[in-house]
This record gives structure tokens, C-alpha cells and sequence, in this order.
């Protein structure tokens, strides 16, 4: 999927239609005022535009500053999510 959420629901509807590499600047970006937490959940979403949107948040685990309190835990609960629509399993 590019530029959408698949949820339907977005708390800040303005990063719905957004691509992977502005929403790469949005999560790398500061935050919004009084959203400590919201506002990364939503960007952190990278992860719906597939492999490229994954490939980002393993890197970015990999850089973020473990007392980052904004992005690390998005970005490790969006990691750990699991889709059933986009997930194939091989065994």
C-alpha cells in the first residue's frame, strides 16, 4: 500500500495520503506539540508501504537513542505488528 492507512482511521488525517519518503521525514522530524505519543504511532506506520517502509524502521532501531521515549517504542510496536493481509509465511 502507498501513501494510505489501511485502518481507515487516522488521528491526524493530514499523513493519510503522505508517501515513504515524506513519512520518513515526518518521523524524523520533531514532534508535534502536546503529541508526545500519538503523532509517531501514526508516521511510524512506514511500515504499510512494504519492504522499503520496513527496511527503514529495522535501520532506524538501529540509530534511535534508546531513551528516545517519542520514536523508539513506535517504532519497535510497529515492527512487532503483525498483518495477516500482507504477511506470508513459509514453512
Amino acid at each position: 500500500m502507498v501513501g494510505g492507512n489501511i485502518s481507515g482511521m487516522s488521528v491526524y488525517p493530514e499523513l493519510d495520503n503522505l508517501g515513504l519518503e515524506e513519512l520518513i521525514t515526518r518521523f524524523n522530524g520533531p514532534n508535534l506539540p502536546g503529541e508526545k505519543f500519538v503523532y509517531y504511532d501514526e508516521v511510524a506506520r512506514i511500515r504499510e508501504e512494504g519492504e522499503a517502509g520496513n527496511a527503514f524502521l529495522l535501520k532506524a532501531l538501529k540509530e534511535i537513542n534508546n531513551d528516545d521515549e517519542e520514536r523508539l517504542p513506535h517504532c519497535l510496536a510497529r515492527l512487532t505488528s503483525l498483518r495477516l493481509k500482507s504477511t506470508t509465511f513459509v514453512l
